[in-house]
C-alpha cells in the first residue's frame, strides 16, 4: 500500500501528481496545463459558485498563497502584502480549504489550550498546480526541501486516507527558531519527521528532535525521511526512505 511513486522524484516536485500532467509525455504541455490552472480554477470553481466578488482581489491571494505555501500563514500580513482586508484573506483560505486546493496543517499542542507558533501553515494540494502559480518548475536547490516537505505530506495523507487511518498532523516550531518539519499522531503513537530532500542524512539532520523531546515529555518516534533508500539507525532516531516512513508510521 505504502510503496514509493515509480514515477521519479524529480517529475513529482515539478510537474505534481495531476493523472492528466502525469500521462502527459510533452513536457511543454504539462506547463501550459499547469499554468493555466489558476485561471481556469478561478473562472470554473470560484466565479461560477459565487464564493467571492473580489476577482481580482483573490486573483492576488491566491497567488501570495501560493509563494507562502509550507511556510507560516500570518493573515494580517498577507492582507497588507495584497490590499485586502484581514477578513476578506481569512475567508479566502477557507474557500481554498473547501474547495480542497490547500490542506490546513496546525501547529503542534500538547493540548488545545497550548501551543507554540500559532499561525497555521497551508500546503498546495499538488505540486504541479504550485509550480504554475509560481510560474516556474525548476527544482532549484533553494526549492527543493520545501518541495520535499510538500511531497511527502500529500502522500501521508493519501496513503492514511486510502488505509483509512485517521492521523492528525502539525508542524513543530519554537520561538527561537527551532524546529521539526511535521508531528504526526497515528494508531496512538507520535511521530517527530524531519524531512531531508538529499540522498545522503547525518544525525545531525535530526538535531531538534531533543527541543521537541523536552518540550513534549512524553513517548514519541523520531524519524528523518530522507530521498535515500537505505534504512540507517541513529542514537535516537531512524533514517528512512519516504515509502518506509509512511509504512512505519501508518502500520
Amino acid at each position: 500500500m505504502h510503496e514509493a511513486p515509480e514515477h521519479p522524484l524529480e517529475e513529482w516536485l515539478a510537474f505534481g501528481g495531476l493523472p492528466g500532467v502525469v500521462s502527459e509525455p510533452n513536457t511543454r504541455e504539462k506547463k501550459k496545463t499547469l499554468r493555466s490552472y489558476a485561471s481556469s480554477y478561478l473562472k470554473e470553481e470560484i466565479q461560477a459558485e459565487a464564493l467571492t466578488r473580489n476577482l481580482d482581489g483573490f486573483a492576488r491571494f491566491i497567488r501570495a498563497s501560493a509563494e507562502w505555501s509550507g511556510r507560516g500563514f500570518d493573515a494580517s500580513k498577507l492582507s497588507r502584502v495584497i490590499g485586502v482586508p484581514r477578513l476578506s484573506v481569512m475567508r479566502w483560505a477557507e474557500i481554498l480549504e473547501d474547495t480542497l486546493l490547500a490542506r490546513r496543517v496546525e501547529a503542534f499542542a500538547k493540548s488545545l489550550t497550548r501551543r507554540l507558533v500559532q499561525h497555521p501553515h497551508f500546503y498546495c494540494f499538488d505540486l504541479g498546480v504550485l509550480n504554475g502559480l509560481l510560474g516556474g518548475f525548476d527544482v532549484s536547490s533553494d526549492r527543493r526541501g520545501l518541495l520535499f516537505e510538500h511531497f511527502f505530506l500529500q502522500q501521508l495523507c493519501d496513503s492514511a486516507a486510502a488505509s483509512d487511518v485517521d492521523i492528525r498532523v502539525s508542524t513543530f516550531r519554537t520561538a527561537a527558531g527551532a524546529e521539526v518539519d511535521f508531528i504526526v499522531e497515528a494508531n496512538d503513537r507520535v511521530f517527530a519527521v524531519e524531512l531531508k530532500a538529499s540522498n545522503s542524512v547525518q544525525e545531525a539532520d535530526g538535531r531538534h528532535f531533543s527541543i521537541f523531546k523536552s518540550y513534549y515529555g512524553k513517548k514519541f518516534e523520531a524519524i528523518i525521511c530522507y530521498a535515500g533508500t537505505v534504512r540507517l539507525r541513529f542514537d535516537d532516531a531512524w533514517a528512512l526512505s519516504m515509502a518506509d516512513t509512511i509504512h512505519e508510521i501508518l502500520d
